[in-house]
């Protein structure tokens, strides 16, 4: 059919492309990075590093310790336990990601300021006798 602005399919296909552009990786990295404060403030409101420690590594030697799967399902559980919805799972779970958080441990050995699971760790190294390498 035709129109005054052409062919009727290509006018939708010309509206869709203006109203769908897909965003870039650099405009993804440009939102992760500019909500990552507030995101890193809420998580800690929340008691959210705080409740994964306590999970990987806890103080009561009762407590029963929980493992890393290589994923994020206990963070997951902590999150939706604070009534977080799917939306902000996918900005905070974004957010962890850019920081070095592949897994429940990793966030707590990159992305948390501090944990007993990343000082645990470092306190194993110092056990070992494993002495940092100095570059000649």
């Amino acid at each position: 059919m035709r129109t005054p602005f052409g062919e009727c399919d290509d006018l939708f296909v010309k509206i869709a492309r203006c109203m769908f552009e897909p965003m870039n990786a650099d405009s993804d990295d440009d939102l992760t990075d500019s909500i990552t404060p507030d995101v890193r403030k809420v998580l800690d409101r929340s008691n959210f590093f705080a409740s994964l420690d306590n999970l990987l590594c806890p103080t009561g030697p009762l407590d029963q310790r929980e493992h890393c799967h290589g994923d994020h399902r206990l963070s997951e559980a902590i999150l939706r336990a604070s009534e977080f919805d799917a939306t902000e799972l996918v900005d905070i779970f974004e957010v962890l990601r850019s920081k070095g958080g592949s897994c429940d441990c990793e966030i707590l050995y990159n992305v948390a300021d501090q944990s007993r699971l990343k000082a645990e760790y470092w306190r194993g190294k110092v056990t070992e006798g494993r002495q940092a390498r100095h570059p000649d």
